[in-house]
């Protein structure tokens, strides 16, 4: 290799960025040229204008063992594509098949979330997954029947936990809040709304960490932090209320990685153990935690929903045993 094509990686280098497979799904043809690394050299994989079915895809997933790239000026014609093929699902939503609909409507969501945590200041992006969602929770609220076809459907799907945890956890508070009869359904849908993007603020932390079976005193402060980010990012921002933002901030209360952590700088992260907290908080906070052991983990695998259930017990059952038993019966109907 002469040192013309040096030069030429090391651009390519600077101006590479990493493409999700899942970012080519859905997609006719590929907006933009699509490289992977082989012996640690760029080499171009998919032209510009290509057709992209499912066979070529896992011909790809072969061939580059998963590791695909663009570059990062042509990466938002992928994303301005994705957009728009979750704007036309989410037109679509309640027309044929409802409920392959909502399979793909909530594939897409997830996507877009990643879209979202790339740059979490696109009012773009915010203000679509916004509407997006809102359609869906209105479908979710009136169809309960279907959760746990949508559950399973999701679980197959294997998103990043980071993307999957919000997704899960809204998809259980919204049914358990439905399940309750003590909210109309607007408020249900805002509570889901508040839920699915409680997590925003993770786009601050540096994606490496999502990776790491031992976090550092540095890292776990990073991870205590994200409900005050969140919060940051989103004021002013969404038709969320002064109460939907206040349990987004407090929806870490029971994090583990609390207690290892000294109690002035557990309060100075997040204050949440001098409030009292109330029920839609306190279930926001619980289905959360269901929902990231129901996921694997770099350093653990995934939970069942009876271990998750078990571990909620331990922590809420002293203080919240009315509340406790409340979830275990909405799971027993809906997701025994």
């Amino acid at each position: 290799m002469d040192s013309s094509h040096y030069l030429q990686q090391y651009k390519a280098g600077l101006e590479m960025v990493p493409l999700a497979l899942r970012e080519l799904f859905n997609i006719e043809y590929v907006p933009c040229d699509i490289y992977t690394l082989k012996k640690g050299l760029f080499e171009l994989i998919l032209k510009k204008e290509s057709p992209v079915d499912k066979k070529l895809l896992a011909q790809i997933l072969n061939n580059s063992s998963g590791s695909l790239y663009t570059l990062r000026v042509e990466h938002q014609k992928i994303i301005k594509k994705q957009q728009e093929l979750l704007r036309i699902a989410t037109r679509s939503l309640s027309m044929g098949n409802t409920i392959e609909n909502t399979k793909k409507q909530m594939s897409f969501l997830t996507l877009n979330m990643y879209y979202l945590y790339l740059d979490a200041l696109d009012n773009e992006t915010l203000n679509l997954q916004l509407q997006s969602a809102q359609a869906l929770a209105k479908l979710l609220v009136a169809m309960m029947h279907i959760h746990k076809e949508l559950y399973d459907d999701y679980i197959r799907q294997k998103h990043h936990y980071i993307l999957a945890q919000p997704v899960l956890s809204s998809l259980f508070l919204l049914g358990l809040l439905k399940n309750s009869k003590t909210y109309i359904d607007q408020d249900v849908e805002a509570f889901f709304l508040a839920s699915l993007l409680k997590d925003v603020g993770m786009s601050f932390i540096p994606t490496d960490k999502f990776e790491k079976n031992n976090l550092t005193d540095s890292d776990k402060k990073q991870f205590l932090r994200h409900p005050q980010i969140s919060l940051k990012i989103l004021t002013g921002r969404t038709p969320l209320r002064p109460h939907h933002l206040k349990i987004i901030e407090h929806h870490h209360a029971f994090s583990d990685l609390r207690s290892e952590l000294s109690p002035e700088l557990q309060i100075r992260l997040n204050p949440s153990n001098n409030v009292m907290l109330g029920f839609e908080t306190l279930t926001t906070i619980i289905m959360d935690i269901i929902a990231a052991m129901l996921s694997d983990r770099p350093y653990r695998g995934a939970c069942t929903l009876l271990e998750s259930l078990e571990f909620v017990k331990k922590i809420m059952f002293d203080q919240f045993p009315t509340e406790f038993k409340l979830i275990v019966q909405f799971f027993k109907k809906y997701y025994a």
